[in-house]
């Protein structure tokens, strides 16, 4: 399958004038991977939700999440052999 670009949507129902269009379960999981990047670099957000000056170290470990994420992924597909021909994939 090809790569995505831009936002992740799926087939459920939201509005369109919500801000971001993720339904509640993509926005939800979003949420909870951006606390557990905060958590990890040692930051406690306000409750305000103003952007820290350590946005830049944030942004690099959601990244590093999305990448480990894909590489665990990959490593599960190729283990998979089609029982038919043998081959991976």
């Amino acid at each position: 399958s090809g790569a995505q670009i831009g936002q992740i949507t799926c087939s459920r129902p939201i509005l369109k004038a919500s801000v971001p269009s993720l339904c509640n379960v993509h926005l939800q999981r979003s949420q909870k991977n951006i606390s557990q990047a905060y958590k990890k670099v040692g930051f406690n957000p306000p409750p305000t939700g103003q952007i820290s000056p350590d946005f830049s170290v944030l942004v690099a470990e959601c990244v590093r999440q999305i990448q480990a994420r894909r590489r665990e992924s990959r490593s599960v597909a190729a283990g998979k052999k089609c029982p038919k021909d043998g081959k991976v994939g």
